[in-house]
């Protein structure tokens, strides 16, 4: 009897192990997706904001003193129609990569964020036209393990906590010094390279932790003109 059982198990087993193997066999391994093509992250967005800033007080010819984007009391602004086009770099990029941003913005907040005289004179009413960004990124895989990268053309600041794009913002309305104590735009080049900081004394961490060191860039700074 137990001949019998013990038969019958080692025929069980041998008919599996095949069955078995043809599965290892013919199940491969997923393959990896296929990386995404530079069209596959270009993007096309856009927003609409407008509002109004009630006055109770009765204010000199109907302004909000002291305010730029909210200057005009009790009246309802169309402050921004924002269109944003862009490809941003690839941040796994190992050889040479290009991408680039153009904004552009039609709506009463474009009266105070005209660049260098850009489309000053275009539009003369309360609703204004203006370039908000328009520059070109290149990666490059020059003199660091990992590469530059280098931004050149018109940016907004990167300084303060407020920015012109109305989604960023927690607010409606704007704090004075963003109004009037930093520039709005900056325009040349920027250069950001990644390199290996080893163990250097002033990084904690393990051999190899990436550090990123940002060059000097040319910039003009905007000044705000009279209200309209």
């Amino acid at each position: 009897m137990k001949k019998v059982i013990l038969l019958g198990l080692f025929a069980i087993v041998c008919s599996t192990v095949p069955a078995l193997a043809a599965d290892m066999v013919t199940k491969a391994p997923p393959a990896p997706p296929a990386p995404a093509s530079w069209w596959d992250t270009l993007t096309i967005t856009g927003h609409v904001e407008a509002g109004i800033t009630g006055n109770a007080r009765n204010t000199l010819n109907g302004i909000n003193f002291g305010h730029l984007f909210t200057d005009k009391a009790n009246s309802l602004l169309l402050n921004q129609a924002l269109l944003t086009v862009q490809r941003p770099l690839d941040p796994k990029a190992t050889g040479y990569d290009f991408g680039f941003k153009f904004q552009a913005m039609y709506g009463s907040d474009a009266r105070y964020t005209h660049f260098l005289g850009e489309f000053d004179e275009s539009i003369s009413g309360r609703n204004q036209f203006d370039i908000v960004e328009a520059h070109a990124l290149f990666h490059l895989p020059w003199f660091t393990s990992g590469g530059m990268d280098v931004k050149l053309g018109q940016w907004v600041t990167l300084e303060g906590a407020e920015v012109i794009y109305a989604p960023d913002n927690l607010l409606y309305s704007h704090t004075y010094i963003f109004n009037f104590g930093i520039p709005f735009k900056h325009t040349g080049i920027i250069e950001r390279h990644a390199h290996d900081c080893g163990d250097h004394p002033y990084r904690s961490g393990k051999s190899g932790h990436a550090c990123r060191s940002t060059g000097m860039w040319l910039q003009s700074q905007y000044r705000a003109p009279l209200s309209q």
